[in-house]
């Protein structure tokens, strides 16, 4: 219990800025559109598939293929639309109309994007010294027009940044504690959650090898050095 008080303390600016962030984020997630969010149409009937049959749909489920494009995103990763069902179930107690359904869908997109801020904040603390430059580090990340924009409704885009954050912060405190068996774990869940959520990001599951690689060839020859 100390413990994690002292670590609120700690990451209570952190955390401000995270709250902050998430409900300025939710409240614009209220007010879009979705035929102004591309692609949200098709994103969305993976998570209402699996609210409506409570089990998740292969790609070639019938009520979930675009009849315009012949296909569905069934056949993708797709971890973030498995979360929103998640919100939509907890919605569902209180409401089950529409609308409110898809603004509870979009919570994953939102607290993927204020997240970030947070992660980008323990980013920012493990390579700059001076607070200011911390927070703008994080700003300038999570503060980013088309990231914010991402943030706003359903889509693998916005939590897939927030997992490559988790990754680089992986790597960071790794290569400082010459990768031992806790950021070894943290680096591999990171990495895991990403596999599960866009082919795109899939460079920084590549890169993480390379680091991994590089920085530990860096530890033994330093070591037989001596």
């Amino acid at each position: 219990m100390a413990q994690l008080k002292q670590m609120i303390n700690k990451n209570k600016f952190y955390i401000i800025g995270t709250l902050i962030l998430f409900l300025f984020l939710f409240y614009c997630s209220t007010k879009l559109c979705m035929n102004v969010a591309p692609d949200e149409y098709m994103r969305y009937d993976i998570p209402l598939f699996i609210y409506n049959h409570s089990y998740l749909p292969k790609g070639d489920e019938k009520e979930i293929l675009n009849a315009i494009w012949g296909f569905s995103y069934g056949f993708t990763p797709y971890l973030p639309s498995i979360i929103s069902f998640f919100f939509m179930k907890i919605a569902s107690i209180f409401t089950t109309t529409p609308v409110h359904l898809l603004i509870a869908a979009r919570l994953t997109s939102v607290l993927a994007g204020a997240l970030t801020f947070f992660v980008c904040c323990k980013i920012g603390e493990e390579i700059f010294n001076h607070k200011m430059t911390i927070y703008l580090f994080a700003i300038f990340v999570s503060l980013l027009p088309q990231f914010m924009y991402l943030s706003l409704y359903l889509n693998n885009d916005s939590f897939s940044i927030f997992t490559t954050a988790l990754i680089v912060y992986g790597w960071i405190k790794g290569i400082k504690t010459n990768w031992n068996c806790k950021w070894c774990i943290f680096l591999g869940v990171a990495i895991g959650i990403c596999a599960l959520t866009y082919y795109n990001a899939y460079g920084f599951i590549l890169c993480s090898i390379i680091v991994y690689c590089m920085s530990s060839y860096k530890l033994h020859f330093t070591f037989n050095e001596f």
